[in-house]
């Protein structure tokens, strides 16, 4: 009988290794962004400036490390998973988000209709408490996803993708690494939802200078018609004057 592939890796060397290795430099980091901390409230700046700058180097080392774990466990999960399928099984939350994020800007670009991600039970969790499936949940909510759980199988979450547009989703997406995902920085806004909140402003803006515009011209034309009114009055003054001249004559 054929053993039961570990998705989660849980006695695979080389996956343990790259996870071990990100541990040690982010014990690293803590150490010395402990040690950063304590320099400042002593009121050395010199030396809490360099404990940072080191704990960085830590930081990033790190996230590289899982970066690695994350593509090789990854490749291997994923290698009897259909086109349409993303099994996300041995990754941590913001990991899965970063993979997740990319392949929706990849399926959307190549309009694929349908991806359905491999979000689990929970029940390899601590305390059997689902956390892939709810930050899955929360990405599709925030922008605006249309997504459902799999009727036949509630550890697959299915995402239509059928009316996303890509000029909707962050261009970022197209091609992120996962050491700047993990910094969560803010991400560029849709095109969409761009021209919502710009282009309206200027759209009543231009209104605005247009009714200007009319009520300048309104308020121009009262001194045209008094320009027309004094203009006649000399008129008939002029008359008056002749008439009298022709009476003394």
């Amino acid at each position: 009988m054929k053993p039961q592939f570990d998705y989660n890796h849980a006695t695979d060397e080389a996956y343990l290794e790259l996870r071990d290795q990100a541990q040690r430099a982010m014990e690293q980091y803590n150490k010395l962004s402990q040690k950063s901390q304590a320099a400042y409230k002593e009121g050395d700046k010199a030396e809490a400036k360099e404990y940072s700058t080191q704990s960085k180097k830590y930081l990033l080392e790190a996230r590289q490390y899982n970066e690695k774990a994350v593509n090789y466990v990854f490749y291997q999960n994923n290698l009897d998973s259909s086109q349409s399928e993303l099994d996300l099984h041995g990754l941590y939350v913001k990991e899965a988000e970063w993979i997740v994020s990319r392949t929706i800007y990849k399926f959307v670009y190549e309009r694929k209709p349908l991806l359905q991600v491999i979000v689990g039970k929970g029940i390899h969790s601590q305390n059997h408490v689902a956390k892939l499936k709810p930050a899955i949940e929360n990405l599709c909510n925030l922008y605006n996803l249309p997504h459902y759980i799999n009727s036949k199988n509630a550890g697959v979450l299915c995402i239509d993708l059928k009316t996303v547009q890509i000029q909707n989703l962050p261009q970022e997406w197209s091609n992120i690494s996962y050491v700047e995902f993990a910094e969560d920085k803010p991400l560029s806004k849709p095109a969409q939802n761009y021209y919502t909140q710009q282009a309206q402003p200027h759209y009543s803006s231009n209104q605005q200078h247009n009714n200007t515009s009319s009520s300048n011209y309104y308020q121009q034309q009262p001194n045209y018609h008094q320009s027309n009114s004094d203009s006649s009055g000399s008129a008939i003054l002029v008359q008056v004057v002749k008439a009298l001249i022709k009476c003394f004559m």
